[in-house]
This record gives C-alpha cells, sequence and structure tokens, in this order.
C-alpha cells in the first residue's frame, strides 16, 4: 500500500461547493473517517489514482500509515486518545503551491503553469515527471495566483517528519501537506453557480523520471535517529548548564537558571511564529514541552518562559482556537 485515502464517515465533504447565491460553503467538517487504502507503484499509477479521486468528493489523501492495518473507522490524529496514524516512508510527493503569480501575459494552460512552477521548485524536484491537478479554487481570481498541486513520484521513500522539515525552508511549498495527517483534498469542486473558469482536465499527466531525493531527506528510520539525537544533545545542554552552576552561589545559580530558561522561552516562541499553518499547533506542543523540561532540570520556575510561548502561541491562531494555548500549556507545562 503507498496511498491511504480516508472516505467521510460523517456527511461530511472533502470538496468545495460553489453555490448559485455566489457563496462558498468549505471543507466538510468530518470527525470519523473510513480507511481506503490502494496500491500505487508508479507515476502513472499515481495519475490513474488521481483521476478516480477526482469524482469522489468524499474521499481525500493523507500521507500517514494506520497505527492498526485492520481498522474500519478512524479519527484523523496522530498524537493522543484515539490517535490511528502514524508517519511513514512514502514514495510519493504532493507540493501544494497556492501563492505564485503567474508571469504577466503568460496564457494559463498546464503545459506553460507546469514549466513556470518547475522553475519556482528545487532542481531535484524541477526535473522529474509529475502529475499537475488544479486545485479547487484554481482560476477563481482569473489567474492572480496559479493554485495547483504538483504530485512526484520520489526514488526512494521520505518520511514526513524530514520532508516537514525540508518544506519549511522553501515558502512556496506548504509545508503543512507533509504532515502525516494533513488532507490532501483530490475532489473536483461542485460547481453550481455556472462558473466555466475551471481548468480541464483537472489532473494531467507529465511523464519524466522519478525524483531523485537528495541525502538531507531521510527515511524514517534516519529521521528517528535524528530527533532522538537532538533530544539528547537539548539533555547534555541542559546537564552542562546544571554543572556549571553546580559549585556558584545558590543566588547565582537560580539567577542564571531563570535566564537560560527565559531564553529558551524566547527561542521557542520564535519557533511558533514562524511555524507554517498546519503546523503550529505541533509548534507549540514542542515549544511546552522543551521549557517545561528545561525548568524542571534546572529546578527553577518556568513560568514566565511558558507565558511568551502562550502569547505566540495566540498570535499565530485564531482567536476561535486560543483555549488550545491554555490546554497545551496545562497538559504539558505544569510543574
Amino acid at each position: 500500500m503507498s496511498l491511504l485515502a480516508l472516505q467521510s464517515l460523517d456527511r461530511g465533504r472533502c470538496a468545495k461547493r460553489f453555490l448559485a447565491d455566489g457563496t462558498i460553503e468549505g471543507y466538510g467538517r468530518t470527525k470519523w473517517w473510513r480507511p481506503v487504502p490502494a496500491q500505487v507503484t508508479s507515476l502513472p499509477g499515481l495519475y490513474r489514482a488521481l483521476v478516480r479521486l477526482a469524482r469522489r468528493p468524499d474521499l481525500c489523501v493523507v500521507r500517514g500509515a494506520l497505527i492498526d492495518p485492520t481498522a474500519e473507522r478512524i479519527l484523523r490524529r496522530a498524537h493522543g486518545d484515539g490517535a490511528a496514524l502514524r508517519d511513514a516512508d512514502r514514495t510519493w510527493l504532493c507540493a501544494d503551491i497556492d501563492a505564485a503569480a503567474p508571469p504577466p501575459g503568460m496564457p494559463v494552460t498546464a503545459d506553460n503553469a507546469v514549466a513556470y512552477l518547475r522553475s519556482l521548485l528545487p532542481p531535484w524536484l524541477g526535473r522529474a515527471g509529475l502529475v499537475l491537478q488544479w486545485s479547487q479554487s484554481a482560476g477563481r481570481d482569473d489567474w492572480a495566483l496559479l493554485k495547483a498541486h504538483l504530485w512526484f513520484w520520489l526514488a526512494r521513500g521520505a518520511c514526513s517528519g524530514s520532508l516537514y522539515r525540508w518544506a519549511r525552508k522553501h515558502p512556496v511549498i506548504d509545508a503543512s501537506m507533509m504532515l502525516p495527517v494533513q488532507p490532501h483534498y483530490t475532489a473536483d469542486p461542485i460547481i453550481e453557480d455556472g462558473w466555466t473558469g475551471r481548468p480541464a482536465p483537472s489532473v494531467v499527466l507529465f511523464e519524466g523520471p522519478a525524483a531523485v531525493v537528495p541525502a538531507d531527506i531521510l527515511c524514517l528510520v534516519d529521521h528517528a535517529e535524528l530527533v532522538a539525537r537532538e533530544e539528547r544533545e537539548r539533555a547534555h545542554y541542559a546537564e552542562r548548564v546544571r554543572k556549571a552552576l553546580e559549585f556558584t552561589h545558590p543566588l547565582a545559580v537560580e539567577s542564571q537558571a531563570r535566564v537560560s530558561v527565559r531564553r529558551l522561552g524566547r527561542h521557542q516562541a520564535r519557533k511558533i511564529l514562524d511555524a507554517a499553518e498546519g503546523g503550529r499547533h505541533r509548534a507549540i506542543v514542542n515549544a511546552v514541552k522543551a521549557v517545561a523540561a528545561l525548568g524542571r532540570e534546572l529546578r527553577v520556575s518556568h513560568h514566565d518562559a511558558l507565558r511568551e510561548v502562550a502569547d505566540a502561541g495566540r498570535a499565530v491562531l485564531p482567536a476561535a482556537r486560543h483555549h488550545e494555548v491554555e490546554a497545551i500549556i496545562k497538559a504539558l507545562g505544569e510543574a
């Protein structure tokens, strides 16, 4: 299995709906999903799967793999209670590009769009075969922006964690699409307002070689070792700080420890502010964990540092989600 689709079981839609009165209904709210795995082994096979998925407004695709392959109903979660998806090596990659303005005067055709979008991508993707899938709102703004998904077949598997780190360095690509649970909306929109400007066909194959993945984009085993090494380095840093302060006056020890914790809080707050949409919740969770761990290790209050993290979290989340910040701090950050 190399492609995991999820079917909404709550009558939710995985397609935008352009209503006759001019309003637009977004994606439906879905809690429960039915896994629909598919075996895809090549770029042409991926193309055929996407053509079928374009006709299914009840389906979307995720990068993750099932924790329980026999599950018939799951929550789209990778952490916490009810987690059903995990990171996995995949031999496909979807680059979601929604903010690329076409050159002035360029006729918007599939060939022209792909040629231009290739020029924005790293060379290892720019030379590879791909499947172009127009986004559901492509063309609705009279082509002020090109909105497309570029699906690539990879010469080897790569995990979501490593691809997410890579994608964050390339602003033209939506890094959140690399997360294991992020929906890849593959259906054509539901058009009821008579709009005829949507490109047809919506899925186009551009044959070519598989993308040769750079060495710094890792498979799951290597990425897990990298994360573990970073955690060991953070623990080593905390131990060095503790030992450096061990033989000084107790008040100086506490003062320096507080400075170290506050410095970490500011660093983690910047990481939250820089996080891509779709990865902000995870950035807040990681920040709270890191600050709380250092505060407990150095045995000083970390509330001021958590306050900086909380302020950053509220700055990047809409007001309706501010409660998530308090819940994360209560669950992970309190002493």
